[in-house]
Parts: C-alpha cells; sequence; structure tokens
C-alpha cells in the first residue's frame, strides 16, 4: 500500500513537470504544419503570377500575330507626287513573281530566285565585216525620174558562240564636212539582189522564191538588219538577231550623195557593245576611202579601200540631259499661247537642256538642228495612222519664240546655236556653230523652242504615206499607178510594161490639208501628254567628228526619290561588334 502510494505521487509529479515543459515549447507537429501551409501559399501565390504573366504574353502575342497577318501600309513621296505602298504577304509578292513561280528557298537567299542581268562584253573580229567596193547605181522610181545612190554589199558573221544583237548603222563622213546617215530604198536593193544572183529579203518574185529554195542567203537592207525586234507580251525588244556561225548578206546606201571629195570614210557602229561608260566614248569600225585628184575632176577618179579599224568616239547624245526642275509641280517643258497682232494666237513649246563633254579631252561640237518629237494620231480616210511629229529648231527665232524665251531668260538672239566667241563673217554654219567644250564641263543651258511653223510637214506626210503603203496591195497599186498614166499618155503603154518598183499610196492635196489641219489642232494635247509623263523625246543633229549626226534622245526630268536610311544606320549601329574593356 505504501509502495503504490509512491508510484502514484511520483507519476503525478512527472506530469506535473511534463506540463510545466509542454508549455514553455512549440508542438513539432504543429510547427510543421504551419510551415507547410506557408509554402503552399507562396507557391499558389507565385502560380498565380506566372499564369497573369503568361496570359499577358499570350496576349501581346495574339495582338502581334494579328498586325504581322494585317499588311501594312504607307505612302512615300517621289517628284511631288504621294504613292501608297503596301508590304507585300509572301516572299514571291516581295521578288516580284508570277504563276506559280516559288522561291527555291525561303530561309537561303539562292541566284534562281533573282533575274541578274550580266554584261558580257563582245566585238566581232575586223574579218567578219566583209564589203565590196562602193559605187553608183541609177535607177527609175517613177517614169521619167532617174535617182541614183551611193551604195556597197556587206556581209557579217557572228565568229562567237552566243547570239548576238548586232545592228550596223553607216555614217559617211567626207573631208568636205559632209556628213549622212545610210537610208534604204527598194529600187537599189532589188537592183543589187539581181546583180549578186542572191533573193532579196521580203521579196516575192519567182526568182527570189526559187534562190530562197536553193538555200541561198538573202540580201537585207541596213536598215532591216539593225531593227530586228521581237515581241514579248506587250513589249517590244531588241531580239538577238545572229546566231552563233551565222552570216546575213546587206546594202548600205546614200541617197543624193555628195562624191566630190578626196577622202571617205565610214563609221559602222553596232558591231561591238564595248563603250567607255565612264567617258561617254562608243567603239566603232572606220572605213577609210581615198581618191588621188588634182581636186578639179574628183569624181572621176578612182575610190580606193585603205582599210579598217577600231576606233573610239565620243557619244555626245549620252551627256545631253534636261535639267531636273528644283520644284517637283515645275514642268520642263514650256508651252503656251501668244496673241498675234491679227488677233490670233500662236503656240509655244520649249523646253532647256544641257552638254557635258564627260571625256579626258577637249571636243568640238556644232548643234545644226533640235527636233522635238510628239506623238499624233490622225485619220486618213477612215484609217487612224500614228505619226511621230518633228518641230524642228535650227536656233534661228521670230518676234513669238524672243517673246517666251525673254520670260524664261534665255538668251534673246538671232541664232541662239551660234558660238558667242565668234563674229558674223564668211564662215559656214558648222564653223559658226561649234563650240570647244573642255575635259570634265558643261556647256551653258540651252532652249530649244518651237511653234506651229516648224512643223516638219515632209516627214510627217511621208509617215503617213509609207504605213498607208504597208497596208495595202503594192502590185495592184503599181498597176493602177500605171493605167491612170497611160489614160493620159496612150504611147507610153508600148514602152513599159507597168511594172514599179517604189509603189505607194500618196495623199492627195485635200488629205494633205486635212492631215496639217489635224496635227496642228492635236499639238497641245500631245505636249500636255508629255508634260504627264515628264518625259522629252528629241532629235539632235549634231556636228563633232566622227560621232557626226543625228541622234534620238528620251530623257526624264523626275525628280530621283529620296531614301530614309537612318533605320539602316540604326541597323549597322546594332549590328557592330561591341568594343571589348581594355
Amino acid at each position: 500500500m505504501r509502495v503504490c502510494l509512491s508510484y502514484l505521487v511520483l507519476a503525478g509529479f512527472i506530469a506535473i513537470c511534463g506540463a510545466s515543459c509542454r508549455a514553455g515549447e512549440v508542438d513539432p507537429d504543429e510547427a510543421y504544419r504551419q510551415h507547410k501551409q506557408e509554402l503552399d501559399r507562396q507557391i499558389l501565390a507565385e502560380r498565380d503570377k506566372k499564369m497573369k504573366e503568361n496570359e499577358a504574353a499570350a496576349a501581346a502575342l495574339k495582338e502581334a500575330h494579328a498586325k504581322a497577318a494585317q499588311l501594312l501600309k504607307d505612302t512615300i513621296t517621289v517628284d511631288g507626287e504621294t504613292i501608297e505602298v503596301k508590304e507585300p504577304g509572301t516572299p514571291e509578292e516581295a521578288l516580284g513573281f508570277t504563276g506559280d513561280r516559288r522561291v527555291r528557298d525561303i530561309y537561303e537567299v539562292s541566284p534562281d530566285d533573282f533575274d541578274i542581268v550580266t554584261r558580257e562584253r563582245w566585238a566581232l573580229n575586223l574579218s567578219d565585216f566583209k564589203i565590196d567596193l562602193p559605187h553608183y547605181i541609177t535607177g527609175q522610181t517613177q517614169y521619167g525620174m532617174d535617182k541614183t545612190w551611193f551604195t556597197f554589199t556587206f556581209s557579217i558573221t557572228n565568229s562567237s558562240t552566243k547570239p548576238r544583237r548586232i545592228a550596223p548603222v553607216f555614217t559617211a563622213v567626207t573631208d568636205r564636212g559632209a556628213f549622212k546617215v545610210n537610208s534604204g530604198g527598194y529600187l537599189p536593193e532589188r537592183l543589187l539582189a539581181n546583180a549578186m544572183y542572191r533573193p532579196m529579203a521580203g521579196g516575192n518574185s519567182l526568182m527570189d522564191r526559187e534562190l530562197l529554195g536553193q538555200n541561198i542567203l538573202p540580201l537585207e537592207s541596213a536598215l532591216e538588219i539593225a531593227s530586228g525586234v521581237e515581241k514579248s507580251g506587250d513589249v517590244l525588244k531588241p531580239s538577238l538577231n545572229f546566231q552563233p556561225g551565222q552570216t546575213r548578206w546587206g546594202a548600205a546606201m546614200w541617197s543624193d550623195f555628195d562624191n566630190q571629195f578626196t577622202q571617205l570614210k565610214i563609221v559602222v557602229s553596232g558591231l561591238t557593245n564595248s563603250h567607255k561608260y565612264d567617258e561617254k566614248l562608243r567603239r566603232v569600225m572606220v572605213l577609210s576611202f581615198e581618191r588621188i585628184s588634182d581636186g578639179f575632176d574628183v569624181a572621176n577618179s578612182q575610190l580606193k579601200y585603205k582599210g579598217k579599224r577600231w576606233e573610239y568616239i565620243w557619244m555626245w547624245d549620252q551627256d545631253i540631259t534636261v535639267p531636273i526642275p528644283a520644284d517637283a509641280k515645275d514642268p520642263a517643258i514650256k508651252a503656251q499661247k501668244i496673241k498675234t497682232p491679227a488677233g490670233g494666237e500662236k503656240y509655244v513649246v520649249a523646253f532647256p537642256f544641257e552638254v557635258k563633254n564627260s571625256t579626258k579631252n577637249n571636243q568640238d561640237l556644232a548643234i545644226m538642228k533640235v527636233s522635238f518629237a510628239l506623238p499624233v494620231e490622225v485619220d486618213v480616210g477612215g484609217m487612224k495612222v500614228p505619226v511621230e511629229v518633228r518641230l524642228n529648231d535650227d536656233g534661228t527665232s521670230n518676234i513669238y519664240k524672243a517673246q517666251v524665251l525673254k520670260e524664261l531668260g534665255g538668251e534673246v538672239t538671232k541664232d541662239r546655236f551660234q558660238n558667242k566667241a565668234l563674229v558674223d563673217g564668211a564662215l559656214t554654219m558648222v564653223q559658226r556653230h561649234t563650240v570647244t567644250l573642255e575635259a570634265g564641263k558643261t556647256a551653258d543651258k540651252q532652249w530649244a523652242i518651237f511653234d506651229e511653223g516648224d512643223v516638219d510637214w515632209h516627214d510627217a506626210i511621208e509617215q503617213i504615206e509609207s504605213a498607208l503603203s504597208r497596208s495595202v496591195d503594192r502590185n495592184t497599186m503599181a498597176k493602177k499607178y500605171w493605167d491612170d498614166i497611160t489614160k493620159a499618155e496612150p504611147k507610153l503603154a508600148s514602152h513599159n510594161p507597168g511594172t514599179l518598183y517604189d509603189a505607194r499610196r500618196n495623199l492627195n492635196d485635200d488629205e494633205i490639208k486635212s492631215v496639217k489641219e489635224q496635227i496642228v489642232k492635236a499639238l497641245p494635247d500631245a505636249v500636255e501628254k508629255m508634260k504627264q509623263k515628264k518625259m522629252i523625246v528629241a532629235y539632235f543633229n549634231c556636228v563633232s567628228g566622227m560621232s557626226s549626226g543625228e541622234q534620238r534622245i528620251s530623257r526624264s526630268y523626275r525628280q530621283p526619290g529620296v531614301v530614309d536610311e537612318s533605320w539602316l544606320k540604326a541597323w549597322e549601329a546594332l549590328d557592330a561588334p561591341s568594343t571589348p574593356a581594355p
């Protein structure tokens, strides 16, 4: 009994001590639970934060995707005109592909995806161009009317291994200051083809068909060889008219040629594409001839062939520019109507031009005539005929031109193309117009000015008659013409079978009057169209050594677009490697 009581007392003491210990300390299990709950709250808060960040990022990506799917648009200003541009939606659209064409690899740049234009310099050998000795041909174009041509036949062989665009153009230069580009003619070409026993290109006679059937090469005019074109869609482009190893025969000729010379040079261009582009020099072949004479009877002296060689001549036509106006809305072509003392109106049009000498040597240049070319369409008997009307300016002025020149700030003189350093005297027109341009210098700005009276009616009517002649049966036209002649002169029927080599559809007096009225009326509209295009097409007839002749130029006076390169500089700055710290 006493032992049990001791145990009870001991147990109570231990219980009291344990209770006092627990009152002073944290229960481990409870601490663990509290810690776990706190960690769970932190994890949940962090997850909620990440979820919100992911939702914001997804919204941003969705918005960026929507913007990327919608193509951007912007506007740019070129030459005073606002143009809307848009972002390409595909690589094919960016490269301008059409149809089913696709890029080779959207991740790599491939040469197959770009139309790369390569410029290969080529030239024929001197032996690839052969000529026969020049001579004169006289033929009867119409009954009782003779015409004489200075001509020679030639052959060209493409000795290279690739097709070539060979366009020979012949310019005759004499020691008497005569410069003339070759022309053409059906009659002399026919006579030359018959003499050489060759078919004539485009001929339809029995002999032509027979010779062509024997695979004999035809005789072609130089103009036909040089003007070969092919059509790609709606675009005409020069054709590669000579295949590798191909030989073609042609005839170069000049009508009404001045045979009073002792030295003659024939400049042949188009036999090579070699140029000195920075100096505006063209490589040409020069054929040299001479006559040994006492100067009194040179026409009867035999013309001797001296040889041929390559030379470089100045491309003054490439050095002619039209100044770009400071204001894009200011047209370079100036046109206005001047009141005449009689109460009428005189239409006057002008444009400026400059000539620079890009060569390394001084060059002499004489501007003989400037022609402004305007496209016009006329109606002849219900047929629409396009005509390139030429307005000619030889440098002389009248009261109406002087008034316009004074307003434009140009020089008002009797002869605007005359050398200012010279005085009037016993000088030829070429000498009075010749000026010396120093190497790298640009001559003072000049004005070409025209009025209605400067229309080249002979050229316009010839274009119309040629177009009408091509649209009718020439054999029927020749027979009708001969029938009309024999009705007036019956005796002629026994002297000529009635075959004309150059049958043409000639305009009568009423048609010529109607054509002139239509052209004069259409000139202002034609000028306005050229002003809208900001384009000037003109012919310059100049004398400059062996590069003399008439050249057609086409010049745009649009202001070049300005590209903002700030983004490119920023990109280069980001792409530049960082400089390591020392």
